[in-house]
């Protein structure tokens, strides 16, 4: 998460545009997916995307082995 927040963050200061992130699956739990959103958000990061596969993810056009 620190190398892809850093990244949108320097995406950020450059852009008046907004920036909308893909955030994974959101870095591991529900402590992890609130660290990660109160970071985004502080640092003005317009949106997050987060994918709401479990781990490990398979490739979601393989049929009968992806829950959600």
């Amino acid at each position: 998460m620190t190398e892809y927040f850093h990244a949108a963050s320097v995406m950020n200061d450059a852009t008046q545009l907004p920036i909308i992130c893909d955030c994974d699956t959101g870095y591991g739990n529900f402590s992890n997916v609130q660290h990660m959103i109160k970071k985004y958000e502080a640092a003005g990061i317009a949106a997050v995307v987060i994918e709401d596969k479990l781990f490990p993810k398979v490739n979601s056009f393989v049929p009968g082995r992806q829950d959600l």
